[in-house]
């Protein structure tokens, strides 16, 4: 099973809170290209990490920011991806 089947056609933008180093983003840019991606990650070492590997890509540390900028790059997010958050809780 394709990691991306559970998005729905129809989606516009996903954000993948929790997004360690865009593995995720990237299967979606690669197998969903028309789709807005950003993400948000806490730790300082794997976003620099999705930045270098994820170039158009929004992607944050701050979440308080990330929830103004996301609002504003993507004006509404269609999806949202949280398995990394889950895992880790």
């Amino acid at each position: 099973m394709q990691a991306t089947t559970w998005i729905r056609p129809e989606s516009l933008s996903l954000l993948d809170v929790g997004c360690n180093v865009g593995a995720f983003l990237k299967t979606c840019q690669q197998a969903m290209p028309r789709l807005k991606l950003a993400g948000v990650e806490i730790n300082e070492t794997a976003l620099a990490i999705a930045q270098r590997q994820l170039p158009g890509i929004d992607l944050h540390h701050d979440y308080g920011q990330a929830s103004y900028r996301i609002c504003v790059v993507l004006q509404k997010v269609d999806t949202v991806e949280s398995r990394e958050d889950a895992e880790n809780a």
